[in-house]
């Protein structure tokens, strides 16, 4: 059995993945480029469930997009490879919820994420 600990968003609790799958997801995205972001968007859902989907959105806004706005388009691509609808709407999720408490603006990352995940062809089985 394994045990993990809740992050708390808003009075509500989100569940972190096991402390391997943890690592393995940041070293996969500290990792992430162009020339090998169809490999790491395959990985990624290999190794993610989607019950943590909460987690990784939290991690993407508040240690990635809130301090490294350069990396927005990669990251954009990124959710566009691994094509989870789920997964785009737990990112602006995070995003709306974490724009008061976050000193960085990120609403153009919002705005990205939202025209992205309403015009796309996403595959709704995700």
């Amino acid at each position: 059995m394994q045990f993990y600990r809740p992050i708390f968003l808003h009075k509500r609790a989100v569940m972190e993945p096991a402390s391997e799958i943890q690592d393995k997801i940041l070293f996969m995205i500290n990792n992430i480029s162009a020339s090998n972001m169809d490999v790491k968007a395959k990985e990624f859902t290999d190794v993610l469930k989607e019950q943590y989907y909460p987690w990784f959105a939290q991690y993407m806004v508040m240690k990635r997009a809130s301090i490294e706005p350069n990396f927005h388009e990669l990251y954009l691509k990124f959710l566009e490879k691994v094509n989870s609808r789920m997964l785009n709407k737990k990112i602006v999720k995070a995003t709306y919820e974490n724009c008061c408490l976050s000193k960085t603006f990120l609403l153009p990352l919002v705005v990205i994420v939202t025209i992205h995940l309403f015009q796309s062809p996403i595959n709704t089985d995700k």
